[in-house]
């Protein structure tokens, strides 16, 4: 199957469709969508100029400097779409993701996907790129949980300290509610994953001379290797975290993006005195709360 210039132009020609209900429609979303068409496109050009670069140069030392910096973009993707501080949570986060993203992948590419060359690009960038880009939404949803539980929770923590507990049996409640945040999504991603993106890889899959026994394997594989990644990252930034984000006191250091009443200039009131991170949810989830006695 060969996709020629005519054929990609006749199939941009059905954005022509949802162009034409907003237009008769009114519904003022034309230069979002306009936006965002660009964006898709100008993203996969650069993904597509970027792997075929790779294809063609197929080296060792280039596949594993793109792997780095694939797990450069997927951490600070991560902390921004936290609300978190990049400056306090980078190394973190860069840590955990690091680790969980070079495991697993080499043991997905070494033995699951059996390559003699585990840094061979056909598979290395793939595989990579599958798990610094699934992690992200996963692990951004897990750290906004367990730092904003920290952070509008407290007393809870301060209690459990005050009363003779360890910093690990502390925060282990926060701990216990991030992963529960992680894993909220993935059960969605899994039931829903045969109406959703289940077709359209099984049908890369079978077009790229795989049988459909096989499509269906890798696909499950695939999910169990970034919902696997996701965990790791997680633990491991949560662990390192613990350095960068308590003092010697083992008090809470400011982690979220700042709101307006904190920034320099401000004028500050009573309100903003009193009250936490507009920016940032009172409470993640109705779970998260804490249970009255």
């Amino acid at each position: 199957m060969e996709l020629t210039v005519l054929r990609f132009v006749l199939g941009m020609l059905l954005l022509a469709v949802p162009v034409y209900i907003i237009y008769v429609l009114e519904l003022h979303r034309m230069r979002k969508l306009l936006l965002a068409v660009g964006y898709m496109l100008g993203m996969v050009v650069l993904t597509g100029l970027g792997t075929y670069i790779l294809m063609r140069w197929n080296n060792v030392w280039v596949n594993m400097l793109s792997g780095v910096v694939m797990v450069g973009v997927s951490t600070v993707c991560t902390i921004r779409q936290a609300k978190l501080r990049v400056s306090r949570l980078l190394v973190p986060v860069a840590s955990g993701v690091f680790a969980a993203v070079f495991v697993v992948g080499l043991y997905m590419v070494f033995l699951v996907l059996g390559a003699k060359n585990p840094f061979d690009t056909r598979l290395f960038i793939p595989v990579f790129g599958l798990l610094t880009g699934g992690i992200i939404s996963l692990n951004a949803r897990a750290l906004h949980t367990y730092y904003m539980g920290l952070k509008h929770h407290n007393q809870l923590y301060y209690y459990l300290l005050g009363n003779g507990s360890t910093h690990r049996e502390a925060v282990h409640y926060f701990v216990r509610r991030s992963f529960q945040a992680a894993l909220t999504p993935m059960m969605k991603q899994m039931s829903g994953l045969v109406v959703s993106s289940s077709p359209l890889v099984m049908l890369v899959l079978i077009w790229g001379g795989v049988d459909a026994i096989t499509a269906i394997g890798l696909q499950i594989v695939f999910f169990v290797m970034i919902m696997s990644a996701s965990f790791i990252s997680l633990f491991i930034t949560i662990l390192v975290g613990r350095r960068y984000s308590f003092d010697e006191y083992e008090r809470l250091r400011p982690v979220s993006n700042r709101s307006a009443a904190e920034r320099p200039g401000a004028i500050p009131s009573s309100a903003s005195e009193s009250s936490a991170d507009l920016s940032a949810p009172r409470h993640t989830d109705v779970e998260s709360r804490p249970q009255e006695s």
